[in-house]
């Protein structure tokens, strides 16, 4: 996705060096830069988010792994099982 956007910036930039100004209108450049930082900006926050989703999906599968091994222990022993959280 990052390529296909500067390629698109590159193409943007061309053209609107080709045009020249048009009418007053604010220069397309300028809000190609915003989508270009925001897009930019959105794609750093999402790798930091799946970052942090793996990290608290593999804490939660180790601890189901480790009251998983628990569980034989307990109806082998007799032992009464805690209670059920609410």
């Amino acid at each position: 996705m990052r390529q296909q956007l500067d390629t698109f910036c590159a193409v943007v930039r061309a053209a609107s060096a080709e045009a020249g100004p048009a009418g007053g209108s604010p220069p397309a450049e300028a809000a190609l830069d915003l989508l270009a930082d925001l897009l930019g900006g959105s794609g750093a926050a999402l790798v930091e988010l799946g970052k942090f989703a793996g990290s608290a999906h593999s804490a939660g599968v180790t601890c189901e792994c480790y009251v998983d091994a628990l569980r034989p222990v307990r109806a082998a022993t007799g032992e009464a099982a805690p209670p059920a959280p609410r």
